[in-house]
């Protein structure tokens, strides 16, 4: 049978069903899950508690569950009167007010039973179930519900927590309180059922289509129950799809938040190198802007200078004097990165070679006596083949400023 429930339990419909009852003033909780498909039922597990909140080990929260109250504040009665359920009801219970009490009968051909319950007792029970969670969709008064498994049992009499049934066919024929603590076993189809667990099985029975006249006032209470517990699952299942859908969304949003985050920091990366990049091209471009400057300046004003300079020079040189190198304020030493270019101000270098020694001495004389001149001196003066002598000298030209 295990074989065969794992097989169909995707797709049988799970059932709890539990029996509240009292036995000497002790609260007894007994009750079966099963799983129903097509006629067909599989005991999962029974269990039995002393309390309500014990049943949490047992039954999740927010489970529907069919209930039958059999506890002492249950009243019981038999009559032999045959006619509606208020002839009945009248026949068992004169002037009661249906404003305070719930009611079952169940009919026979030859008799009837009555059960009553007063509404707040009900009420109060399915309010303690609902307080740990657990939502009662229906519910059942006294052993009234033993007509649903009176078809499917063989014994002539069975038993159930709180009372012995006896059959006459597929009808009940008696119900008589029996709190004995004798635990029985009834086979019903190829499933044991201990007898504590019958009044349970019959609500299965009852929830698989299982046709029993019992009648009462319990509907409207019952269908206001059923009607609050769809909305729950309807609020639970819109706010879980809800919830579900947001999460959705937000994941969604992640994704593309990252991955435009992911972008977005690409772009910061790429423009910070960018901008370092500039920085470095604009400090590069200033540093040849300076020297372009020093440049122009040096060429504005030393250029025309310089070739006046020389064309003096010239006119003074004798034949015997060759010159080599001519420098107009030369540069003082080599040019570092970053540095600024030194040069030696007001001065002109003149090297070259002299073959007449006379000549070159006469020559400086003139210079001297240049009026752009303030002083001549000789770096270098050294003879280098016979009459031949390289020289070196050094023209300091008044400063403007002095003039």
């Amino acid at each position: 049978m295990l074989d065969k429930l794992r097989a169909y339990r995707i797709f049988a419909q799970s059932v709890f069903t539990i029996e509240h009852s009292s036995i000497d003033g002790a609260t007894y909780i007994v009750g079966v899950e099963a799983l129903c498909k097509r006629g067909e039922f599989e005991i999962v597990q029974n269990f039995k508690v002393s309390y309500v909140e014990a049943l949490l080990e047992y039954v999740k929260k927010g489970t529907s569950v069919n209930l039958v109250i059999t506890d002492d504040q249950v009243l019981k009665k038999t009559v032999a009167t045959i006619g509606t359920a208020i002839e009945v009801l009248s026949s068992a219970y004169p002037n009661l007010d249906l404003s305070n009490f719930y009611y079952e009968v169940l009919q026979t051909t030859t008799k009837a039973f009555v059960a009553i319950c007063r509404k707040s007792h009900i009420d109060t029970v399915i309010k303690n179930y609902k307080k740990i969670g657990i939502q009662i969709t229906g519910f059942s008064l006294g052993n009234l519900q033993a007509g649903y498994v009176a078809a499917y049992q063989e014994e002539k009499e069975f038993r159930t927590l709180t009372a012995s049934i006896t059959l006459n066919g597929d009808d009940v024929s008696s119900i008589v309180a029996n709190n004995t603590n004798t635990i029985d076993q009834y086979l019903f189809g190829d499933t044991t059922v201990a007898s504590q667990f019958v009044l349970s099985l019959a609500l299965v029975f009852k929830k698989m289509g299982v046709v029993v006249p019992i009648t009462g006032n319990l509907e409207a209470k019952v269908l206001l129950l059923s009607k609050e517990f769809k909305e729950q699952q309807f609020f639970k299942n819109t706010l879980i799809g809800g919830i579900g859908l947001l999460l959705g969304v937000l994941l969604i949003n992640f994704f593309v938040f990252s991955s435009s985050y992911s972008r977005w920091q690409q772009l910061q990366e790429q423009q910070q190198v960018y901008t370092a990049q500039k920085k470095q091209l604009e400090t590069q471009i200033k540093k040849v802007k300076n020297k372009e400057i020093i440049v122009a300046s040096l060429l504005n004003t030393g250029f025309s200078k310089s070739s006046w300079y020389t064309d003096q020079l010239i006119q003074m040189q004798p034949i015997t004097v060759i010159l080599e190198n001519l420098s107009y304020q030369p540069i003082k030493k080599i040019p570092r990165k970053d540095k600024p270019l030194l040069v030696k101000k007001d001065i002109i270098t003149v090297s070259g070679n002299s073959t007449v020694k006379e000549d070159f001495t006469n020559w400086l004389q003139q210079l001297e006596q240049l009026d752009f001149v303030k002083k001549v001196l000789i770096i270098k003066y050294g003879t280098l083949k016979g009459a031949t002598a390289a020289f070196e000298i050094q023209l300091e030209l008044i400063d403007e400023t002095e003039k």
